[in-house]
């Protein structure tokens, strides 16, 4: 695997340590997530992608986050994050990319074993799970994430030594709104309205390997490079 990862660093032009210009964006990702820090069924909230793994261009990259939500909570957390995000002016949308959030990658804590998307030799999608940093922890979700993606090859031990460096500190997760009924229902609301124009966005999208709408994740990433960094790094 030392290998494999000296091969894909090279690959996605990774580097050891971040540049001024990644400790910027990381700073920025934990000032807006404490924003968002309160919303109930947050559990996770990770940078994933080129500013994860070192590898970003500079005034050109955007921030790809991750989020975990708890189960019957994925439409709610992501409509309310993409709405603060919105208000704050600091989404991606359309053509304003750089240095903004993409909000591409929500799933719930009933999907968080990989094995169920990944390709065969998924090189991208290990180390994509290698680097990532998490920036809200809540209840230990991240180590529960790593322990599920064990079939993977993941080990806990083994991650990048920078991953845990970039955690904030938030309220204590309050597992009893997990059972609250209200909340349920504002969820299945949610799902009812923004359902079919999450679907109409998967049709305009082009790459179906980065696609999943489910009831437990929704996946938008529409220039999923899985195959291309397997073919490449495999081969040469």
């Amino acid at each position: 695997m030392i290998n494999l990862k000296t091969k894909f660093d090279k690959y996605i032009w990774s580097k050891n340590y971040p540049s001024d210009y990644e400790r910027e964006l990381f700073s920025k990702t934990q000032k807006y997530c404490r924003y968002i820090s309160w919303i109930p069924g947050l559990k996770m909230v990770a940078v994933c992608n080129s500013l994860s793994m070192y590898a970003t261009k500079e005034k050109w990259s955007d921030i790809d986050l991750f989020i975990i939500t708890a189960k019957n909570r994925l439409w709610l957390v992501r409509i309310m994050v993409t709405l603060v995000f919105q208000i704050l002016g600091v989404r991606r949308h359309w053509n304003n990319i750089a240095e903004r959030f993409c909000l591409s990658f929500f799933i719930d804590e009933t999907a968080e074993d990989f094995s169920s998307f990944s390709l065969e030799n998924d090189v991208y999608l290990y180390f994509w799970i290698y680097y990532l940093k998490p920036i809200i922890n809540k209840d230990l979700t991240y180590e529960q994430f790593i322990k599920a993606n064990k079939p993977l090859g993941i080990d806990q031990i083994n991650l990048h030594k920078d991953n845990k460096a970039y955690e904030i500190r938030t309220w204590k997760y309050l597992k009893f709104l997990d059972n609250c009924k209200i909340l349920d229902f504002k969820n299945y609301l949610l799902k009812k309205i923004f359902l079919p124009k999450t679907l109409a966005h998967k049709k305009r999208l082009w790459n179906p390997e980065g696609l999943i709408v489910s009831d437990n994740i929704l996946k938008f990433h529409d220039n999923d490079r899985r195959v291309e960094v397997r073919d490449k790094i495999l081969i040469y």
